[in-house]
């Protein structure tokens, strides 16, 4: 019996249930040999088998809570541009006056500062 137990995968738990279980370490104690690992083997395989599945459906997951909050805005989008230069812009234009008149205010203005 002690080496039987001792090659088992699951020497605690058969060791447990011995230990709640006297009359039936007594019985098995009783038995010759052969029959004794036997016992420790069916034992074994009685601990550790799932347990019997009955024919019941697997649980349904509880349905999903609908959500109080408002949707998402979806236009979020980036739309950097540059400043625009407005003497370059006039440039670009040909507007020779206007370029003349922007870079006039721009010295005049720097001539404040000074």
């Amino acid at each position: 019996m002690k080496q039987a137990i001792l090659e088992s995968d699951d020497q605690m738990e058969i060791l447990y249930h011995l230990s709640k279980n006297p009359a039936e370490f007594r019985r098995i104690a009783a038995l010759p040999p052969r029959k004794a690992f036997k016992a420790i083997v069916d034992l074994e395989e009685s601990l550790t088998a799932p347990p019997a599945k009955k024919d019941e459906a697997p649980p349904t997951p509880a349905p999903r809570k609908q959500t109080q909050a408002p949707t998402p805005i979806t236009e979020l989008t980036a739309r950097h541009t540059a400043p625009v230069d407005e003497a370059a812009q006039a440039v670009k234009d040909d507007d020779f006056r206007k370029f003349k008149q922007i870079e006039d205010a721009r010295e005049l203005k720097k001539l404040r500062r000074a």
